[in-house]
């Protein structure tokens, strides 16, 4: 099985840019927790061996705002806790954030981030987890 972890929010050159000059490799896009819960936005999540110096983790984040400025935080958050994705043909997909509505293969989508998971057509779930710098499947839910 594969996860499909291309990004779809940003382009491939930032990323690169950024794994460049804060010596981090890209996991995947993703969105993380603050006071309100699981922001509603997707954001860049990276690990280092060292802890990077502004999110005080080993995993930041960045993102754009809508006002064109960059952001970095601390990524902890999403890789404290498991998340869902769904198989389809060998592959997972899974959704970014709340309201995000991933839709591949055509007819098939997969929508509401972390909080919680809908899809339009019974699919297989299964469970996401980031370990270290990889994004790794669990297993399926409820196993």
């Amino acid at each position: 099985m594969k996860i499909q972890t291309k990004p779809r929010f940003y382009p491939v050159e930032y990323i690169k840019q950024i794994e460049e000059k804060y010596n981090g490799k890209f996991i995947c896009e993703t969105c993380i927790k603050d006071s309100l819960g699981w922001m509603n936005r997707p954001l860049l999540l990276f690990y280092s061996e060292e802890k990077h110096k502004v999110s005080g983790s080993h995993y930041f984040c960045v993102y754009q705002s809508s006002n064109g400025g960059w952001y970095i935080m601390n990524g902890q958050s999403a890789v404290d806790e498991d998340f869902t994705g769904v198989l389809h043909k060998g592959v997972v997909y899974f959704s970014v954030f709340r309201h995000d509505n991933h839709v591949f293969d055509g007819d098939l989508s997969v929508d509401g981030g972390r909080d919680y998971t809908i899809t339009a057509k019974d699919l297989e779930l299964v469970k996401l987890s980031i370990v270290k710098d990889k994004l790794i499947i669990k297993g399926k839910v409820n196993e």
